[in-house]
């Protein structure tokens, strides 16, 4: 059951990436896309691999849902946040798309631990959610110099 929920999340986000009015360019959802999957990728192998604070079920498919779930959806909630932050034009909006996407993706992580595909040894739901909004701190700086550094001339 949790691939399922977990595929048809990626389905919708695909979906609302291809139905939204994006305010950014291929290139730049392309290297928010990219920029997360690198730090997303690196952190969770730091985290589950080398530090074992997370265990990553071994059956065939909870760990197909977990990749899934890493490489095809947080960054696609990542592509899908950032377009809407740099399409906000008041506060508001802007807090309501950075507190749905953290909210998005603590529910996804929730959904994985239900299901058996994530087990925390040493980790919280406390730790994920300070991860969310680092991580969209992060991509957001990272886009903000690329802008400057493309758009520089």
């Amino acid at each position: 059951m949790g691939f399922v929920a977990i595929f048809a999340a990626a389905w919708i986000a695909i979906f609302v990436i291809y139905a939204m009015d994006k305010s950014l360019t291929i290139r730049e959802n392309a290297f928010v896309c990219l920029t997360q999957l690198i730090i997303g990728i690196n952190f969770t192998w730091i985290v589950a691999e080398e530090l074992r604070y997370i265990e990553i079920s071994r059956d065939a498919l909870p760990y197909v849902t977990f990749m899934i779930y890493r490489t095809i959806l947080v960054p696609l909630i990542y592509v899908i946040l950032m377009n809407a932050v740099f399409k906000a034009r008041r506060l508001p909006r802007l807090l309501i798309a950075i507190g749905s996407a953290f909210g998005v993706a603590l529910a996804l992580k929730g959904l994985l631990l239900y299901f058996g595909i994530l087990r925390y040894e040493k980790w919280s739901l406390i730790y994920d959610g300070i991860q969310i909004i680092l991580m969209q701190v992060v991509i957001y700086t990272l886009l903000r110099l690329y802008r400057k550094v493309v758009y520089a001339r």
